[in-house]
């Protein structure tokens, strides 16, 4: 062989080494092969219906089988987690790495992690693969109606009950049946009673006695009775005694329930009537159980 075919034989084996060496030219993009590996690597793929399990490589959910999908580059970390979090229940924290009682690594959390203020992160893969869909919040009509039946009724928060406080004999009845409406100091009922009469004796004899004790314990008897203030102070002025007690309505509204009687017997505690206001109503309506969740 001669020089000039020993040349090209060396030339060819070193074109041949470097080949087989990866020689120094790049790959493509200009990248460094430390930078192509770094970006083959540093990959999340995730469940698209278990976003909490993730995975560096491509691989299935071990949950319902589903194909992983890539949703974003890694970022590389810097500094140390500030804690661990279960995988499927994200209120289950640990301050050191574990596992869950499916063999399942803690997912570390990091000052920069999506989703560390509690909301919550949807890759552009997982939006397309559930179907999302968003929209601005507007106020309007509801484009949906329920038909149903409905009723009428008073309100219940607003009833106020009239009780009798002594016992005697029921007189002047001004309300005759149910539904009858009633104005506010409207005078409802007497009770004719002659053991008010007599509370009402001692009073006017204490007041004349001038004992302050006994005219206050007085008062307050008369006013155990049903005796409102303007009575008593009536009789104190006049010292007229009445054997009747008037009851008033204490709100305009409309009686419900009459449970007394002209001339029938009345009892301490005992309910005289029910009266609702009708300054605002309720309507009441039967609603499918179906149709529920929609109103």
């Amino acid at each position: 062989m001669n020089c000039t075919h020993m040349t090209a034989a060396l030339l060819t084996a070193a074109a041949l080494l470097l080949g087989a060496c990866g020689g120094s030219q790049p790959p493509a993009g200009g990248e460094t092969a430390l930078e192509h590996a770094q970006e083959h690597f540093d990959r999340e793929y995730q469940c698209p219906m278990h976003p909490d399990v993730t995975s560096d490589a491509p691989g299935q959910c071990p949950i319902c089988g589903m194909d992983l999908v890539e949703v974003r580059q890694v970022q590389p970390r810097q500094g140390s987690p500030l804690f661990y979090r279960h995988p499927h229940n994200p209120s289950v924290t640990s301050p050191t790495p574990r596992k869950d009682e499916m063999g399942m690594d803690f997912v570390p959390v990091y000052a920069d992690s999506p989703g560390g203020d509690g909301s919550v992160l949807l890759s552009p893969a997982m939006v397309n693969n559930l179907g999302v869909r968003t929209a601005s919040v507007r106020r309007g009509a509801l484009s949906q109606s329920i038909e149903t039946v409905g009723a009428v009724a008073y309100d219940e928060r607003g009833r106020v009950e009239v009780r009798v406080r002594v016992d005697g004999f029921v007189e002047r009845l001004a309300v005759r049946a149910e539904g009858e409406p009633v104005r506010r100091g409207q005078a409802l009922f007497a009770v004719f009673s002659p053991r008010l009469a007599a509370a009402q004796r001692e009073f006017v004899h204490a007041l004349d006695l001038g004992e302050p004790s006994l005219v206050a314990a007085s008062m307050q008897r008369l006013q155990s009775l049903g005796l409102d203030a303007a009575s008593v102070a009536r009789l104190r002025e006049t010292r007229s005694v009445s054997e009747r007690v008037t009851y008033h309505a204490p709100v305009d509204g409309v009686v419900l329930m009459l449970g007394i009687r002209d001339g029938g017997l009345a009892e301490p505690g005992m309910s005289a009537m029910t009266i609702a206001p009708v300054d605002r109503y309720w309507v009441v309506a039967e609603v499918p159980e179906a149709d529920a969740a929609r109103v």
